[in-house]
């Protein structure tokens, strides 16, 4: 009987480390979700080379939000996209924010990692 038990016990073990190893592993190959958002002025040709970047990572775009300080948007003024996204690899979000830290006309890249529900970009074009 004390055989059946013990047995049983580090079977359960064995089961309990492999899940840990499982759910390790799961992390690191699931995609990474979250909401990009950067912050710019107007009128310098910021978006193509933001989309560009997405795509190049083999990101998946969700949903894209565009927020202006101006309605119309006919004169320079600052735009704020949010762009809810999943990403495979963090080395292309690091690539992606640099790429755009880089144009002058960018304020602000940040990245919120975690659900894309309710989704709405972290602050307002002012």
């Amino acid at each position: 009987m004390l055989a059946i038990v013990a047995g049983a016990t580090v079977l359960v073990l064995l089961i309990l480390v492999g899940l840990q190893l499982l759910e390790r592993v799961a992390a690191r190959i699931s995609p990474t979700s979250g909401v990009l958002e950067v912050r710019y002025t107007r009128g310098h040709g910021t978006l193509g080379p933001l989309m560009r970047s997405l795509e190049t990572a083999n990101a998946h775009v969700v949903g894209i939000q565009v927020e202006d300080d101006d309605d119309n948007a006919v004169v320079p003024g600052v735009r704020v996209v949010s762009v809810r996204v999943k990403l495979t690899d963090m080395k292309d979000l690091a690539r992606i924010a640099g790429e755009l830290e880089r144009r002058s006309e960018v304020d602000r890249v940040e990245w919120s990692e975690g659900s894309l529900t309710g989704f709405a970009p972290s602050a307002r074009a002012a």
